[in-house]
């Protein structure tokens, strides 16, 4: 979810940092950081990316532009595409390629346009973009926490003018707790590490690791008698129960256990659907698309847990876009006390780093979730919701230079 840090070979830069397009001190948010940075301040017109674990939703999210993840099966070709990370033969979480742009309007022209072209051998099916008609008064799903992470002032403000905006045209929401935010990430982490990373390592050779990934990478090389220990300090003198459960599952595992997760992930696409989609009828579900605003540069290493939030649909393989809704204000505090559940040491990083007066002007996001197979729903709920928020200030050309420098 970082920038990368310059790297010098001799005195030839290889590699520069990718900055927020609204603060030089703050990640664009990734993989796909520096379309988005383009993308927000006019410099390109539309993008395409893949998202395993948020890549297309964390830079929209951050950087303040609009992003559409297809759910499962996927609707746009992979020909062509390269992939910086390795994950040939990867099928247990489905990468999702789409499209991000500066406005609803050029996400439908893409979709217009790519979806039901020809892919490889059974990629996708040959399903053209349809049209659809919204009901009258859509039923919408929101949530404030998610008992995995809480989420930054700001955040929630975002969803609250959603909601309000919303309610102001004679649509109802709702709002609910939303199931298996643990178990979700705990799925995803046990499935991604089964090999130890060595697949997604792979293309490194020499080159130094990204220490954005540390935390990540780290959890599959800890001895079992320390995992073991880690994980009772956790739970017994630290009351993490839930850190430890992902501490738990960042291992190495046999073809057995490995299909025991993959049946496990089957079953939360059912419970969920059967508790969520079938009990409440909701035509959408809004939700954040990260905990916080984009952080400081480096900041990742320590918060990459965070991606939760949208990795529950990564999991769940349902349709997900990212609408630009506010900005931080200096006067989003956070209340002394913490308001939500969460993982206890996850929340003390976060309190550290939010700085509302240093983020003041980031991008807020929303994160827009469909039912499976429900694109073009999820498309124009977005742009129903986009035109009842109006005016906000993301729109093409609406791009200001940042004004804080750098330290």
């Amino acid at each position: 979810m970082d920038g990368f840090d310059r790297v010098e070979s001799g005195n030839n830069p290889v590699f520069g940092r990718t900055t927020n397009p609204y603060s030089p001190l703050h990640i664009p948010g990734g993989s796909s950081g520096g379309e988005a940075a383009l993308l927000a301040c006019g410099g390109s017109a539309l993008g395409f990316g893949s998202d395993l674990a948020g890549s297309l939703r964390f830079p929209a999210h951050m950087s303040g532009c609009f992003s559409l993840k297809f759910g499962q099966g996927g609707r746009m070709s992979k020909n062509g595409m390269t992939n910086i990370v390795p994950t040939e033969g990867f099928e247990a979480v489905h990468v999702s390629v789409g499209p991000m742009a500066r406005s609803i309007a050029d996400l439908r022209l893409a979709c217009q346009t790519l979806c039901g072209l020809p892919g490889g051998p059974g990629e996708i099916a040959p399903v053209p973009w349809r049209e659809v008609i919204l009901p009258k008064k859509l039923k919408v799903g929101y949530y404030l926490r998610d008992d995995f992470a809480e989420f930054s002032p700001p955040v929630k403000r975002a969803l609250r003018e959603c909601v309000a905006a919303l309610e102001r045209e004679g649509h109802e929401c709702v709002e609910f707790l939303p199931p298996y935010a643990l178990e979700t990430m705990e799925t995803f982490v046990a499935l991604t590490s089964s090999d130890g990373y060595k697949q997604l390592t792979s293309h490194l050779g020499p080159d130094p690791q990204d220490p954005s990934m540390f935390l990540v990478l780290l959890g599959p090389k800890i001895p079992a008698i320390i995992r073991t220990m880690s994980c009772f300090v956790l739970r017994r003198f630290l009351r993490d129960q839930k850190f430890a459960a992902l501490v738990q599952a960042l291992r190495v595992k046999s073809v057995r256990d490995f299909n025991r997760w993959v049946h496990r992930r089957n079953e939360l696409v059912q419970k969920f659907h059967t508790e969520v989609w079938e009990k409440y009828g909701f035509d959408i579900i809004l939700g954040p698309v990260h905990s916080m605003p984009a952080l400081p540069h480096n900041a990742t290493a320590r918060l990459s847990p965070l991606a939760g939030t949208a990795i529950l649909y990564s999991i769940l393989s349902l349709p997900a876009g990212v609408i630009p809704v506010t900005r931080v204000l200096p006067t989003d505090t956070w209340p002394e006390e913490p308001q939500d559940p969460g993982m206890r040491l996850l929340r003390g990083i976060m309190r550290q780093l939010y700085d509302p007066e240093k983020m003041a002007g980031l991008p807020i996001g929303v994160q827009v979730v469909g039912r499976p197979w429900e694109e073009e729903k999820l498309l124009e709920v977005m742009g129903l919701l986009d035109n009842t928020l109006g005016p906000r200030g993301f729109a093409p050309g609406s791009w200001t230079p940042p004004t804080p420098t750098v330290d």
